[in-house]
């Protein structure tokens, strides 16, 4: 495990009680979890890590108790916060009509998202685009896969679409948090190299990452911390 000792981002969680459904993940939990490079969230299946995440971004409301970032609640900064869902790359609930579009159209509208719908000249969109395209590693020109529809993109292709739409609300902020939910999920060795030399490269630029995986093969030398939900609290292993 990496250790790191550089200022960044803190979760607090006080007197959280957390539930999915009827399932209790969390009772009275209250802890801080540093958050600065890469944190891996574990725990066994049906453990909640999905629903921790979903909390985490004000997606999902505490049954008592509250989440906090830096000492704002979760709600309150949303903007610092990006986020990868489980089951991205296999594109769930996506319509015949979106898989048509091209990816640069989709990681275009989360970018309009992120601006509130208040754009510059056309001249800042495109200088804000290729740089997030940058940070995602996607190619940029007339050849690149970004310009082929979503649905004919391979698993590590989608990944990084899907990364890019994570990354877009964030800009340039320096103390931004990426959850990412099982992100190298379905992807070959060759994929899973390239993304994960991605968040290496993500953490060195200041971003913090909150990461999923049931494969921790070459996760744990990156990370700085392993959180684990167990017995209904949260474990934090610097």
């Amino acid at each position: 495990m990496q250790r790191s000792t550089e200022a960044g981002p803190i979760l607090s969680l006080k007197n959280v009680t957390l539930a999915h459904g009827s399932k209790r993940i969390l009772r009275s939990c209250t802890c801080e979890i540093p958050l600065h490079g890469l944190t891996l969230l574990s725990g066994r299946n049906g453990a909640g890590k999905s629903t921790f995440l979903q909390a985490v971004l004000g997606i999902i409301q505490p049954v008592d108790g509250e989440i906090l970032l830096d000492g704002q609640p979760v709600r309150r900064v949303r903007s610092q916060l990006g986020y990868m869902p489980q089951g991205r790359s296999e594109m769930p609930g996506r319509t015949e009509a979106a898989l048509a579009i091209p990816a640069l159209a989709h990681i275009r509208s989360a970018l309009n998202g992120a601006s509130w719908g208040f754009w510059g000249a056309l001249g800042q969109q495109k200088k804000l685009l290729n740089s997030l395209l940058e940070r995602a590693e996607i190619p940029s020109g007339r050849t690149s896969y970004v310009h082929r529809p979503l649905g004919q993109l391979s698993g590590g292709e989608r990944q990084r679409v899907a990364l890019a739409q994570a990354l877009a609300p964030l800009g340039t902020r320096n103390n931004a948090v990426l959850l990412l939910d099982e992100p190298i999920a379905a992807l070959d060795q060759a994929g899973r190299d390239a993304l994960l030399g991605l968040l290496k490269q993500l953490v060195a630029a200041g971003t913090s990452i909150i990461l999923t995986s049931h494969d921790m093969a070459g996760l744990e030398a990156m990370a700085s911390r392993t959180v684990t939900l167990l017995e209904e609290t949260v474990h934090v292993c610097v």
